[in-house]
Order: C-alpha cells, then sequence, then structure tokens
C-alpha cells in the first residue's frame, strides 16, 4: 500500500507531536510537589513515544518504496500495537490525573487528544489497506484525513 502523501505525512505528524509532547513537557514546568507515579508513568510513556517515532520513520521510507501491502500491513499492526500499548499508559495517566502535579496534569491533558487522532489516523490506514490491497503502491486519499 502507498497512502497519499498527505494521509502518510498526517500519520508521521501524529506520532511525531506525541513523541515531542512527551519529550518536551517535563522542560516546560517547573517541577513542584510531583507525584512519582506519574513521573514513572510519563517516562514510561516518553519510550513509548520513541518506538512510535521510530515506526513513523519506517513508515516514511515506506512510502517511498515498492514493498508489497503485507509488508505495510505488518508495519501498520506494529504502529497500532504501539499505540494500543501508550494508550494503556496513557489511560493510567488519566486514573492519576488527579494526584498530579499541574505540569504534570497538563502532559496528561494535551497527550488525550493527540492519542485519539493518532488511533484514528492509523484505524484510518488499516481500512485503507483493506480495501486496497490489489493496488498497493497506488495514491489514496484517507477519507478521515482533513484536505
Amino acid at each position: 500500500m502507498r497512502m497519499s502523501k498527505k494521509g502518510t505525512q498526517f500519520l508521521i505528524a501524529g506520532i511525531a507531536l506525541v513523541s515531542m509532547l512527551l519529550l518536551s513537557s517535563r522542560l516546560t514546568f517547573a517541577v513542584t510537589d510531583e507525584n512519582p507515579d506519574v513521573t514513572r508513568l510519563l517516562t514510561e510513556a516518553k519510550e513509548k513515544a520513541a518506538v512510535l517515532s521510530q515506526d513513523a520513520d519506517q513508515m516514511e521510507a515506506f512510502t517511498r518504496s515498492n514493498v508489497s501491502w503485507e509488508s505495510h500491513a505488518t508495519m501498520l499492526e506494529d504502529i497500532k500495537q504501539h499505540i494500543n500499548d501508550l494508550g494503556r499508559v496513557t489511560e493510567k495517566l488519566q486514573s492519576e490525573r488527579n494526584s498530579a502535579s499541574p505540569w504534570q496534569q497538563q502532559a496528561i491533558d494535551r497527550m488525550l487528544p493527540l492519542m485519539r487522532e493518532l488511533a484514528s489516523n492509523t484505524t484510518a490506514a488499516i481500512n485503507h489497506l483493506k480495501e486496497h490491497q490489489t493496488q498497493p503502491n497506488t495514491p489514496r486519499q484517507l477519507t478521515s484525513c482533513p484536505t
């Protein structure tokens, strides 16, 4: 599958945004009464976001190559699993939000909409691949991505 450039860019941009948010959120705020459990979960989320960043690089490379739709499917399933892993950490963070410091709460609040968008874009990419297996290198516009 070769998603349209715009569709791939949205998926990659979403992964990059989550990664940047997790990598930079702690630098933005003064550390006051931080919750060590939330700190541990944010660190775990940061590590999972780094994996997603690597996934984004590999997916972007796939768009410039002539790999089979099966390779794309495997990559998208890996990305889906990594997003689900990060989603589980995000759920734990959400349950700890009320005991978090202000900067931790803001980091959690900023993650949620990005995670939803990332999951939505990945689902759209998987559905696109299911519908266009016979033409994996034909650019297609994902319907869930804005134009």
